[in-house]
């Protein structure tokens, strides 16, 4: 009877170890983009100086790590729905998942999180025309799968792309 007493409290404990965890990065886990321009998730600063250690600090480590015959590396964080694009160990890039499309450089997760553009919110749901109106970011829409950043030259640009108008990815990338 003690043993089973035992193992029950020894589970119990792991459950609750475990939502403590693993889980609570995923219910907090927001990314905002500003027009300054500036990114932060989870309260931290992404610049092309970031390093995936001052990332994997503050989110934990990743559920995958692959590496490209180039040197670069991608940190999944495939329960989020994110991942991590670095070179040098420095923070390239920051791909989030919506809709999967098939595309193996992103999570097959859709984002756990809150994405903020600008003053607008992201969602499964967002179509092109949403990113396009989103009044304190500049977007073009070049054609119907594609929005980006208008001005090129910003330190952190954003592209979001859709599939059948779907919303697929946003990506950030760190100049």
């Amino acid at each position: 009877m003690k043993t089973s007493k035992l193992t029950f409290h020894f589970l119990v404990g792991v459950f609750i170890f475990c939502m403590n965890t693993a889980f609570a990065q995923i219910d907090s886990l927001n990314i905002d983009y500003t027009s300054s321009p500036s990114l932060t998730i989870k309260g931290l600063n992404l610049t092309s100086k970031t390093t995936i250690k001052e990332v994997t600090k503050e989110l934990g480590d990743a559920t995958e790590i692959k590496e490209h015959a180039n040197g670069e590396k991608a940190y999944f964080y495939e329960t989020s729905g994110i991942v991590f694009f670095t070179n040098k160990n420095k923070i390239t890039g920051l791909g989030i998942n919506f809709n999967t499309d098939g595309d193996e450089k992103f999570p097959t997760t859709s984002f756990t999180g809150t994405l903020t553009l600008g003053e607008v919110n992201i969602f499964k749901e967002t179509v092109s025309a949403d990113i396009a109106g989103i009044e304190n970011i500049e977007f073009i829409c070049p054609f119907p799968a594609m929005c980006a950043t208008k001005d090129r030259s910003l330190n952190i640009v954003c592209t979001a792309a859709f599939k059948d108008e779907q919303l697929t990815q946003v990506v950030f990338l760190m100049h």
